[in-house]
Formats: C-alpha cells, structure tokens, sequence
C-alpha cells in the first residue's frame, strides 16, 4: 500500500506493506526506485483486510441501579411522551472505581412515537472516599435482548478520578424485575475505549 500522503513531504516514497496479524512492513524507495526495508515491524491500526481495527473495551464496572415509579409528563407531546424515572440509589463496583449510586437524579427518558425509548439520565456516584462524580447517560432502548445502549460521561474534579473526565464510555442497561416500592432494579455495564 502507497501512502501519498508522505510521498510529497520525502524525496523518497514510503511503502507500508500489510501482513499477518495487522503489522505492518516500512520500506522506503528513492527517486531511482531502488527500494530498502525497514528492519523492525510497527503495530498498525488496521485489521489484515485494510479494515480499521475498532476500539478495544475495557470494563469500568457492573451498576445496579434501583429506580422509582415512573412519571408521565401527561401524554405525548412535541418530541414524543416523556417518562421521568427517579434514579434513588444504587451501588457500582470495578477494578478502578466502586462505590454508591446517591438518592438523586432522574431518566428523562423520551418514548418516540414509533414506540422507541431514548434514554436521558442525570445521576451523582459516590465513592468510599465521599467523592461525587456526576454521571450523564444518553442511548436507545429496544436493542438485542431487550437492551438499553447507552452512552456515559463523567465530570469530577477531584484529582484521583480525574481521568473519568477524558474516558470515552458506553454501556448497557438490562431491566432486572420490579421492586415491592413499585419501581425497578436496573443492571449496566460500563466499558471505557481503549
């Protein structure tokens, strides 16, 4: 494969041949077309096909979530028929955070017309050490096994988790059976990309 990119920055083109496994082989050619390799191999980002490789995941926690009976804003209205479902506590456990999921915040989550459920949650974790960190969730409900995908950002600004900041998160939301309050336990999965 020729990269043209490189080839008006050098006097010499730079050939990048793919092989077994997504390494990649550099060889660089002259004007004269003599060709010399490269005698290491780099890991590239592509799959053998020319494909590139999606992002790997690597998992954040498993959240179970206990919500209240849902409320009707009464009816359908301009973007469809919102449900507020009151997120009342919870907990959540992963290799490098673990903690409580607070009494406060909510699912605004939006019933399309078509039947279709977007989810729009605002909610506040706790960890052991009392440190807040503010969780928005967006996604689409009615996937694979009745599954709620999910999309995750974090905001704190305390120092050892600051790195939830910068993550890229998704995740998925599986209803786990109702609750003697009337409301609903919930299980997510996190996954940050890496």
């Amino acid at each position: 494969m020729h990269i043209p990119a490189l080839s008006h920055l050098l006097p010499a083109a730079l050939l990048a041949t793919p092989t077994l496994g997504g390494l990649v082989s550099i060889s660089i050619q002259d004007d004269n077309g003599h060709q010399s390799s490269s005698s290491s191999l780099i890991q590239a980002p592509f799959l053998d096909s020319g494909v590139p490789a999606p992002p790997n995941l690597e998992h954040l926690y498993t959240a179970t979530l206990h919500c209240g009976p849902s409320l009707s804003t009464g009816g359908e209205g301009p973007h469809g028929e919102r449900s507020v479902i009151p997120i009342v506590g919870g907990n959540f456990t992963g290799p490098k955070i673990s903690g409580q999921i607070s009494n406060l915040g909510a699912d605004w989550g939006l019933i399309s017309s078509k039947g279709t459920f977007y989810a729009d949650s605002r909610s506040n974790l706790v960890t052991p050490e009392g440190v807040n960190i503010y969780l928005q969730q967006s996604g689409t409900g009615g996937q694979i096994g009745g599954r709620t995908f999910l999309r995750m950002v974090y905001e704190t600004g305390h120092p050892k988790y600051y790195w939830l900041n910068n993550v890229v998160a998704i995740g998925t939301l599986t209803f786990e059976g109702e609750t003697s309050d009337g409301g609903s336990l919930f299980k997510i999965e996190a996954f940050v990309m890496t």
